[in-house]
């Protein structure tokens, strides 16, 4: 997920403006609110998209 994450523009845009640590605390909330690491959770991330062919 992190390395999902950090492909995004708005983190890039972020990073190169100086905030390198943007995806390590990113990471730590994401640790924080999770919990124990072993405890295996259902993740959703529905995704729309419109494809077609020219």
């Amino acid at each position: 997920m992190l390395g999902y994450v950090s492909t995004l523009s708005a983190v890039r845009s972020v990073r190169e403006a100086g905030y390198e640590g943007i995806l390590h605390d990113f990471a730590a909330d994401m640790a924080a609110l999770w919990g124990d690491a072993a405890q295996r959770r259902e993740v959703r991330w529905p995704i729309n998209m419109r494809l077609g062919t020219l």
